[in-house]
C-alpha cells in the first residue's frame, strides 16, 4: 500500500510503499523465527519482502505456486463499452443520445427551460429518465432536423425580434451566439 513512511526520516510523503517500512521495522524488532520477516535459521539472511510467505514450507511450493502464478484471465474477453454505456431497453436497437451536458445540467435562472425538457424522453428504467435520443436509421436525426428548421424560421421574420428560441435558452448561450 501507499501511505505514511516514517522510516525516511520525515513526515507523510505520498507515494512510497508502507511495505518498506514495514519490513524494515520487523527486522529489527521481531524476535527470532517469531516472524518471516527475521533470521529463520543459522546462515540465513533476512528476507526481502513480506511475500515470502508464498515461497516458503507453510505456503505454496513447486508446482502450486508454479499454478498459482499462470494467468487465467487471458482468453476471457471483457465487457462491452456499448453494454456500459447503452440507454434504452436491450430488446430493442441501440440509441442515440442528442442532448450535451450542458442542455441536462443548466437551466435558465427562473427555472422555465421548457424547450430542453420538451426535447428529452422519459424512459422505462431510471438510467434512461430524461434522457433524450432517437432511434438508428433515417429518421434517426428527425427531431433535431424539425427543432433546427422550426428555430431557423423564428429567426428570419424579424432579425429584431425576440424568439421563441432566444427566450428558452440560458443567457450566457444567447450572448455567446450573439456577441
Amino acid at each position: 500500500g501507499v501511505g505514511h513512511s516514517g522510516h525516511t526520516g520525515g513526515p507523510y510523503r505520498s507515494g512510497v510503499l508502507i511495505a518498506n517500512w514495514v519490513e524494515d521495522h520487523a527486522m529489527y524488532v521481531g524476535a527470532p523465527a517469531d516472524t518471516i520477516l527475521t533470521h529463520t535459521a543459522p546462515f540465513r539472511g533476512p528476507p526481502s519482502t513480506t511475500q515470502r510467505n508464498h515461497y516458503t514450507s507453510e505456503g505454496k511450493t513447486g508446482v502450486e505456486l508454479l499454478e498459482g502464478c499462470e494467468r487465467h484471465d487471458l482468453y476471457q474477453l471483457g465487457i462491452k463499452g456499448e453494454l456500459l454505456t447503452r440507454h434504452g431497453r436491450f430488446d430493442q436497437p441501440p440509441v442515440q443520445c442528442l442532448g450535451t451536458t450542458y442542455q441536462m445540467t443548466h437551466g435558465r435562472v427562473d427555472g422555465t427551460d421548457r424547450r430542453v425538457q420538451s426535447y428529452l424522453w422519459h424512459g422505462n428504467k431510471q438510467n434512461d429518465l430524461y434522457v433524450p435520443h432517437s432511434t438508428m436509421g433515417p429518421q434517426s436525426m428527425g427531431l433535431t432536423t424539425r427543432k433546427q428548421q422550426e428555430w431557423g424560421s423564428q429567426g428570419v421574420q424579424d432579425p429584431y425580434l425576440t424568439t421563441q428560441r432566444a427566450t428558452t435558452l440560458p443567457p450566457a448561450i444567447h450572448t455567446a451566439e450573439n456577441p
